[in-house]
């Protein structure tokens, strides 16, 4: 046997991975597109069911943080804004941090809260970060609105 252990030719088998690790089977994922659709409206009904104001929570929260931004930071510490008006600057910032954290937390807190259904049935495991970020592009789309109205 040679000192060369690197040559493949002195193997009996050689294992390598089936698939690519960026393999995203999108196929598999237009198929199951009915169940992100019915992720996203499950996480709409189970975070807005038991609230008095329901929905429109993803209008009161950025507007109450944005008053009390222009407070704080505007009324209390003077911060500048280079002319741009306190409440278009603060909520700008908050409606993009918003969706970027959402996304984030919300991804993660799916993925250990479906850790059971993973265990049962086969489906394609990107479905559910998907279902997680559609969701948080609708209340993005709201928010933004909102920002508009401001704007005009």
């Amino acid at each position: 046997m040679p000192n060369n252990v690197t040559d493949s030719k002195d193997w009996d088998y050689i294992i390598e991975p089936e698939d690519n690790l960026f393999d995203l089977k999108l196929k598999e994922l237009w198929n199951a597109r009915y169940l992100i659709l019915m992720f996203v409206r499950n996480s709409f009904v189970v975070s807005y069911k038991q609230t008095i104001l329901g929905p429109l929570w993803f209008l009161i929260r950025p507007t109450l943080a944005t008053l009390m931004y222009m407070f704080v930071f505007g009324k209390l510490a003077r911060l500048p804004t280079d002319e741009i008006p306190h409440s278009i600057f603060y909520m700008s910032g908050i409606v993009c941090w918003s969706y970027f954290s959402d996304c984030f937390m919300s991804t993660s807190n799916a993925l250990g809260a479906y850790k059971w259904f993973f265990e049962k049935v086969y489906f394609p495991r990107l479905a559910i970060p998907i279902s997680v970020i559609i969701g948080n592009v609708i209340r993005l789309g709201l928010q933004f609105g909102l920002l508009v109205i401001i704007l005009a």
